[in-house]
């Protein structure tokens, strides 16, 4: 498995993910409508702005299926994981309100004044399962998203000022005097186990 890092002209595949069966995943940003279908067939997905997006393909790189999520803001996809039930998870930065639910319904998520980090998960449809964020009012980003034997999930990427990283009703308060490293590990809910911080 492996990733391939963006380039800065037009619509962007950031990432791509392979699973036990040979499925393919990308993920990363487009505006604009896009057909995501490399066959003849037509899967359009209309941008509000710059948004994220996700596809699965085939092992032979056959359409199954492709989601939209974002706002009317520029949203960044860094990092793509996929578990061993097929769900998969996308990290990255957003700002201002956005709509983590690709599907009918809405999962907003509010960034509080710059750039938030991330985490989202979709089932092996595309369907919601969950999305956190965390972040100050600084530049915060999740940078890269692992998976675990046990279906845990590791988030890394960099925090600044004071960052609440518990998704839940508790706190979990870490504070960064510049930019600092952070590495998050959540359960398969998303629920918060450990974080911990690196940093000058």
């Amino acid at each position: 498995m492996g990733e391939i890092h963006r380039w800065y002209t037009g619509d962007i595949g950031s990432c791509i993910k392979v699973d036990n069966k040979g499925n393919l995943y990308v993920s990363g940003t487009y505006s604009n409508t896009v057909d995501f279908d490399p066959g003849p067939g037509i899967q359009n997905l209309i941008g509000n702005g710059v948004n994220l997006f996700v596809l699965k393909l085939d092992t032979a790189g056959n359409y199954i299926w492709a989601k939209s999520m974002g706002g009317s803001n520029i949203e960044e996809n860094w990092g793509l994981a996929v578990d061993s039930n097929k769900n998969v998870y996308t990290t990255g930065q957003f700002q201002g309100l956005v709509d983590f639910d690709p599907g009918m319904n809405i999962y907003n998520l509010i960034s509080n004044g710059g750039k938030d980090i991330y985490i989202s998960k979709l089932d092996s449809m595309g369907q919601f399962q969950w999305a956190h964020s965390f972040g100050d009012n600084f530049t915060d980003r999740g940078s890269a998203v692992s998976i675990d034997g046990s279906n845990n999930v590791l988030l890394t990427g960099s925090f600044a000022g004071t960052v609440d990283f518990d998704p839940g009703p508790g706190v979990f308060n870490l504070t960064a005097s510049s930019s600092d490293i952070f590495i998050l590990k959540l359960d398969a809910n998303g629920n918060l186990l450990w974080v911990k911080d690196s940093g000058k």
